[in-house]
């Protein structure tokens, strides 16, 4: 009868466990989703700005600093983007 208690206790402590492991899994996807969403935007904006700036012309179009860092944010939330999917 021992026995049995014991593996009782036992099957409840992995339970709790394993009901903290899913809340703070919950918890963490709650925080990645709203990343996600936040660079869905920030790439929105940024394709819009490099749009614009694509329409420049002549001694308008330049690769400053600006569209470096459009690339970058570019670059970034696609990689983010690509992940998601997984």
């Amino acid at each position: 009868m021992k026995d049995v208690a014991f593996w009782k206790d036992q099957l409840a402590h992995e339970m709790r466990d394993m009901n903290a492991e899913i809340e703070h899994l919950l918890e963490r996807k709650a925080v990645m989703e709203k990343m996600l969403f936040d660079s869905q935007r920030s790439l929105a904006i940024s394709e819009e700005c490099m749009l614009q700036r694509e329409k420049r012309c002549g001694i308008d179009q330049t690769f400053d600093d600006p569209e470096k860092g459009l690339c970058k944010v570019r670059l970034h939330c696609s990689v983010v983007n690509k992940t998601s999917i997984l």
